[in-house]
């Protein structure tokens, strides 16, 4: 995947990030707490050449947001749970 920034995976389809947007809700910003993902964001904050637009859902391995690059191509952002190993 060469579009995507460390930690994170493209959708393959810009189709499928932009057509999900009905039963998602969005959230202002995240939150270590309600998703268990390390990583704090704020809808706008920009990282790399992609802006975050909104997020997506969450799961076991951590949450995934939208995100749009400088041509307003929109990716889904898979970001991973810091898990501690002892």
């Amino acid at each position: 995947m060469a579009r995507s920034t460390t930690d994170s995976s493209s959708s393959g389809s810009s189709s499928s990030s932009s057509s999900s947007s009905s039963s998602s809700s969005s959230s202002s910003s995240g939150s270590s707490s309600s998703s268990g993902c390390h990583f704090h964001y704020v809808i706008g904050d920009k990282i790399d050449k992609y802006v975050i637009t909104k997020y997506l859902c969450s799961g076991t391995f951590g949450m995934v947001l939208e995100v749009i690059d400088e041509q307003g191509i929109p990716y889904a952002v898979k970001v991973i749970r810091l898990i501690f190993r002892s």
